[in-house]
């Protein structure tokens, strides 16, 4: 096989991938609008908690704000990626677990996505649950109702009182940035300062169960919120990288193409040259 031909089953291979990687980049593209476009439902649901909440926590009998001090134990939930090609994605997120950590070194850690499971164990990260990440949006609540049973069977069992959240927001620009929120025990904080309401909302449980129940449904909606932008961030990262590889492989093959018309002008002059001193070598004889 000639040099241009080889050039040409290499240039013909690399179309090929550049195919794959297209379809991946259009797919994490697809993925990405869908996450997007569930988020403001979540969080209108989460303002709606919100909102609930404030009502009902003035119900509570007032309490002299004291609370036991004890030295909770931590729980870390990571929420990583299930496959790869997203980059840096999973190691920021490992970096960030080990900060956390670092200042509590007994934290149990859930961690969510496959793939982010092997990183934190390479990274020497004991892992004491751990889930599949959701690989379309519609499967985001499963992940999310399974993760939020297994955050409070371990919270009932007394494992861990405080919990961190670590996982990645979608930005602007196929960027994405770490977040790491406390979200358990739950912060009433804002809400002792609201006002009774004039008209005694209505409710059917005693206030403690309410105010109780509408905070576990809070932290659910705070988790089905991180999921998604999870998604989105993962699917974001993925993106950026197929289109960084699609773009290599662009000027891969222009190079190549260029040094394929080279070699193969190349070949045509060797051959004039030969059909040029063949015709010579019959005029002397």
């Amino acid at each position: 096989m000639s040099k241009s031909a080889e050039i040409g089953q290499r240039i013909r291979h690399l179309v090929e991938l550049e195919e794959i990687i297209g379809t991946m980049r259009s797919l994490a593209g697809v993925r990405v609008q869908q996450a997007h476009a569930t988020l403001p439902g979540i969080r209108q649901y989460t303002e709606s908690i919100d909102r609930a909440l404030a009502e009902a926590y003035p119900l509570l009998p007032t309490t002299d704000g004291n609370e036991p001090n004890i030295e909770p134990h931590t729980g870390i939930v990571v929420l990583g990626s299930e496959h790869g090609f997203v980059g840096l994605y999973n190691e920021r997120l490992v970096d960030t677990v080990g900060e956390l950590l670092a200042a509590a070194p007994d934290s149990t850690v859930l961690l969510v996505g496959s793939r982010a499971v092997e990183h934190a164990r390479e990274r020497g990260v004991t892992v004491a649950w751990s889930c599949p990440m959701a690989t379309h949006v519609e499967s985001v609540v499963d992940i999310t109702s399974g993760l939020a049973e297994e955050v409070y069977r371990r919270v009932a069992r007394g494992e861990f009182h405080r919990l961190f959240l670590v996982y990645a927001r979608s930005a602007p620009g196929l960027q994405w940035q770490i977040q790491a929120e406390q979200v358990l025990p739950f912060d009433f904080t804002s809400y002792r300062s609201s006002e009774k309401t004039p008209q005694r909302p209505h409710h059917y449980l005693d206030a403690e169960e309410l105010v109780e129940r509408l905070a576990d449904e809070f932290v659910f909606a705070e988790f089905m919120r991180a999921t998604t932008e999870a998604f989105a961030s993962e699917n974001d990262a993925r993106l950026a990288t197929m289109s960084s590889a699609h773009d290599n492989i662009e000027r891969q093959i222009g190079t190549m193409q260029q040094s394929e018309r080279v070699e193969r002008q190349a070949e045509i002059t060797l051959e004039l040259l030969d059909v040029i001193t063949g015709a010579e070598a019959a005029e002397d004889e």
